[in-house]
């Protein structure tokens, strides 16, 4: 039977932590058996994956948005008083005349 050993190369990183922080990272490690190290990789990895996350859903929203201004009509369509009276063509407020 052949094992396939996944050869990770790492770098290290010195890192300022707050009490509190270093407090939470002993304490997951003694409960989880890992190692620090390991539970801040964890952490890290999970947070990073998070904000690519974020910008992916930033990113749908704009494009959304964009669909949204491609139906609003034309400059040739448009209210001339749209600046003045934006209330009113977004919520249905009174119009400012």
């Amino acid at each position: 039977m052949w094992h396939v050993l996944k050869l990770l190369i790492m770098y290290r990183l010195h890192l300022y932590l707050t009490e509190e922080i270093k407090q939470q990272l002993s304490i997951k490690a003694k409960i989880t058996g890992k190692t620090k190290a390991e539970i801040a990789r964890e952490a890290l990895e999970k947070g990073l994956m998070r904000t690519e996350a974020l910008r992916s859903n930033s990113a749908k929203a704009l494009l959304d948005l964009a669909r949204i201004a491609e139906s609003l009509p034309s400059e040739a369509d448009s209210p001339r008083n749209l600046s003045t009276n934006h209330d009113y063509y977004a919520w249905g407020d009174k119009k400012n005349e």
